[in-house]
Parts: C-alpha cells; sequence; structure tokens
C-alpha cells in the first residue's frame, strides 16, 4: 500500500500564491475529467505517487532526486498534472516533453533550473498552467515557450529573469496570469504583451521604473484585473508623465504631487485602469466636466492644495467609483449639489471651506453620501 503524499512545507512569502492559483479557474476550457469513483487504469511510475484528485489524474514525483524529464519514462493517455517541484533539473531540453503530451498542468518549482533549449515545450499542445518558481532562470527568449499555445497560467517568480525578449509571450494568445515578481527585470520590450489578454499580472519586487504607454500599456491596460506592482525600489513620481507614464499607471497609484500642472489635461497619456490619482500641491485653478472623462476606475482622487476655484457642474459625473475626494486648501467660495452629481459611491470627502461661507456647511453635507470633513 502506498502511503499518502505528504503536503509539503509551505512559504511565508509564497502565502499569496495560493489566492492567485484559483484566478484562471474561469477561463479554463473543458477537459476530458475522471469520476472520483472511477477506477484507475492509468499505471503510476516509481518512485511517483499518484491518484485521481478534483476529477483530475495527479501524478505527483515531486523530491524525487530526477535531475532530466528523460527519467520519467511513462506517459499517460488521459489529461494529467505533474508536480516535479524540489528535483535538481538544471537544463530543458529539446522535446523533452513529447511523451507527456496530455500534461494539462507541470510544475517545475525550485529545481535550480537554468536553461530552456529551444523546442523543450514541444508537444504539449493541450498545457494549460507552467510553474517555473523559484529556480536560476536569467532570461525568456523568443523561442522559450514554443509548443505552449493553450498555456493560461504561468508563474515564474523568485528566478534571476534579467531580460525578457519582445517575441517571447507571442505564440501565448490564451495567457491570462503571468507572474513574474521579485525577478531582476529592468524593462520590458515594446510589444511584449501585444499578443495575450492579460487579467493578472504581477511585477512587485522587479528593477522597473517606467513602461511606455504605447506599446506597452495600451495592450494590456484594459484587461487587466489587479495587477500587482508595488514593492519596487524607487519612490513615486511623475517625471515621466511624456512619453511614458510611472510603472503604477498598470492600476494601482498615479503619483503627480508638485508637477507644475495648470490644468488636468497636462497629464498625458492618460494613465490607463489607475484607481489613484494624486494631483496635489499643483497650480490647477479650474475642474472641468471633461477633465475625468476616462479615469472611471478612480477610488482616490486628491486635488488638495491646488489653486482651484471653479468646478462645473457635473466634473466628477465619470468617476462612479470613487471613495475618496480631497478639495482641501483651495479657493473653491461656493459649493453647488451640481458639482458633485454621480458620486454615488463617494466615502469620504475634505473640502476647504473659506471662513466666510459658514452657511455652506449644511448643503455640502447633503452632497456626501457617507462621512465629509470640512477644514477652514
Amino acid at each position: 500500500m502506498k502511503s499518502p503524499k505528504a503536503s509539503p512545507p509551505r512559504k511565508r512569502r509564497m502565502l499569496w500564491i495560493i489566492l492567485l492559483s484559483t484566478i484562471a479557474v474561469a477561463w479554463t476550457t473543458p477537459i476530458p475529467l475522471i469520476e472520483d469513483s472511477e477506477e484507475i487504469e492509468e499505471p503510476c511510475f516509481e518512485p511517483c505517487y499518484c491518484e485521481v484528485k478534483e476529477s483530475l489524474f495527479h501524478i505527483h514525483c515531486d523530491n524525487k532526486g530526477f535531475i532530466n524529464i528523460s527519467q520519467i519514462t511513462e506517459s499517460w493517455s488521459r489529461p494529467f498534472k505533474l508536480y516535479l517541484q524540489r528535483n535538481s533539473m538544471r537544463r530543458l531540453y529539446t522535446n523533452s516533453f513529447l511523451h507527456l503530451n496530455n500534461a494539462v498542468s507541470i510544475n517545475l518549482g525550485n529545481n535550480a533550473l537554468q536553461d530552456i533549449q529551444t523546442g523543450a515545450f514541444n508537444g504539449l499542445k493541450i498545457l494549460k498552467r507552467l510553474y517555473l518558481h523559484e529556480n536560476k532562470l536569467d532570461i525568456f527568449r523568443n523561442d522559450t515557450f514554443l509548443g505552449l499555445e493553450s498555456l493560461e497560467y504561468l508563474q515564474a517568480d523568485y528566478n534571476v529573469i534579467k531580460r525578457i525578449e519582445s517575441g517571447a509571450f507571442r505564440n501565448l494568445s490564451k495567457l491570462r496570469v503571468l507572474i513574474l515578481n521579485d525577478n531582476l527585470i529592468p524593462l520590458l520590450p515594446t510589444n511584449l504583451f501585444k499578443s495575450v489578454s492579460l487579467t493578472h499580472l504581477d511585477l512587485r519586487g522587479n528593477r522597473l521604473k517606467v513602461l511606455s504607454y504605447r506599446g506597452m500599456l495600451d495592450h494590456i491596460g484594459r484587461s487587466l484585473g489587479e495587477p500587482q506592482v508595488e514593492e519596487h525600489p524607487w519612490g513615486s513620481t511623475c517625471e515621466m508623465v511624456q512619453p511614458g507614464l510611472h510603472i503604477n499607471d498598470l492600476g494601482l497609484t498615479v503619483n503627480c504631487k508638485e508637477r507644475g500642472f495648470h490644468n488636468i489635461s497636462e497629464l498625458l497619456p492618460r494613465p490607463v485602469n489607475a484607481k489613484k490619482l494624486y494631483l496635489s500641491g499643483n497650480l490647477i485653478q479650474k475642474i472641468y466636466r471633461s477633465d475625468f472623462w476616462n479615469f472611471s476606475s478612480l477610488d482616490l482622487l486628491h486635488l488638495g492644495n491646488n489653486r482651484i476655484s471653479y468646478v462645473q457642474d457635473g466634473a466628477f459625473i465619470n468617476l462612479p467609483n470613487l471613495n475618496r475626494l480631497y478639495l482641501n486648501g483651495n479657493d473653491i467660495e461656493r459649493l453647488t449639489p451640481g458639482m458633485f452629481r454621480g458620486l454615488q459611491s463617494l466615502h469620504y470627502q475634505e473640502l476647504a471651506v473659506r471662513p466666510d461661507q459658514g452657511d455652506v456647511r449644511p448643503a455640502a453635507g447633503s452632497l456626501c453620501p457617507a462621512e465629509c470633513c470640512y477644514s477652514a
């Protein structure tokens, strides 16, 4: 009798990956499944452990001392998941997986893997998930992922990746999740994501400074859900407004404090899917209805300490998801209900009220669906 496979120890830094691993479930196309009660006719492979789990055949070959894929001499006719983490495979050779063509998921994490030869993944036409985390890979070449046209999930965090060639993902048209955090990536080539439709991108802990809008953000910005790009070794700035914007434009924070802007229209190109926009300490005097026409994803807008004296009625009407609005430290003399039309999600609003305008407070409070803060 084969003893059950022990659960591998979990590393604290990888806890978030457990959550991410469920993201792509909805995108995965149907796979022929095995009923849990169905007798397994597939052979296992010594010294590995096999089981039917979640209606799929699972082959656990982790921590078995393998140094080459060729040591796995068995093949399987049903779709299966193959676990090869914590072995000693330093290199993947051309056509290594031809006999494993029914794999839908392969885990090669923590193998000290240093090189993937051209055509290594030939034959894996139905593979949907590939795990390459915690290895020593330093480059993704144009031909690294040839043969993986069905791939939906690629995890390669905690490597030493310094270079990704522009065509590395060109054949991965079904790729939805890309996890590259904690590498050494200094820049990403133009049009890298042209052929993919990512819904999750993790670039945390790299050496990226700027992503250009054209050829980069314009390919991925509108399909991304919650990209992860924080934890980079620099402070947020807006110095590269033209021709490129700070990396946080991917969907987290756009920090344009004290940049000398006189108008919102000077923020070009418009940051795609920005969640938080800081424009405090600029020279903005007027807010118009057209200023925020394509900022619908904003949940925080900071316009404090400008010179704003005029807010057009309906100026914020295109910000249905805005939760926090700061207008403190400006020269606003009059508030009207029309100024805040459309802010149905607002939870916090900080306004600067001139001493001679105390009578606007009751009316202003009625404009805000939640908490308002006033400063004289």
